[in-house]
């Protein structure tokens, strides 16, 4: 927390993550990434939510825990965390129910998906299952995006071709994800996922909408 604070002197929610912390995350404060465990955080959120908190605010911290973990990989102070030992299951919100895996489920998904008729299909589920990240982002990811020494993905927000909100974005590069992309054959286009002739998916994708235009 202490690292993650100092490393945005001008992020303007700076002060309301400070509020959260100390109200809501000081059981945690002596702990280290790798202790923290799906078990931690489910109490930590029903605690929460019992003792009358809104939704959205222990959504906020529970957000808050994960950034600070992330930002903690991203930048080399404590291991990748393994999501099958360490999950943030957010509570329900606007009627909205975050569905989770059973761990056979998973099993069967990313068995599902190595073994898949199309590989490239199977590729591109795998990258969204691991890292989050959205159909646009992935289908406009490059090989330059991705930092093999420091172990993150650069998710650029220049023009259209970066993260939603249009500004750069980081996530850690987790060892399943280095290995999916160590799978994939090089080719001359420089994306990662190319569509025809090499080009971004998203290219092919409005070509074919305005074709049905």
């Amino acid at each position: 927390w202490g690292a993650y604070k100092s490393n945005k002197p001008d992020f303007k929610g700076i002060i309301t993550d400070e509020n959260r912390f100390k109200n809501y995350l000081q059981d945690f404060a002596n702990l280290s990434p790798e202790e923290l465990t799906t078990q931690k955080v489910d109490a930590l959120r029903i605690k929460l939510l019992k003792s009358g908190k809104k939704a959205g605010t222990v959504k906020n911290v529970l957000e808050l825990l994960r950034r600070i973990v992330n930002f903690g990989v991203k930048k080399g102070l404590c291991p990748w965390q393994n999501p099958s030992r360490l999950h943030f299951e957010m509570p329900r919100l606007n009627n909205t129910k975050t569905e989770m895996l059973t761990e056979e489920e998973r099993k069967r998904f990313i068995e599902a998906a190595r073994n898949a008729a199309n590989q490239k299909a199977g590729q591109i589920m795998l990258m969204a299952y691991y890292t989050g990240m959205r159909r646009s982002e992935i289908f406009r990811l490059k090989w330059r995006h991705i930092d093999f020494e420091h172990d993150f993905i650069n998710i650029v927000g220049e023009g259209q071709e970066g993260a939603k909100s249009n500004r750069d974005e980081c996530i850690p590069l987790s060892p399943p994800v280095r290995e999916l992309l160590q799978e994939i054959e090089k080719g001359d286009s420089p994306y990662i996922f190319p569509g025809k002739d090499g080009v971004s998916r998203l290219t092919d994708i409005n070509k074919q909408v305005n074709a049905i235009k």
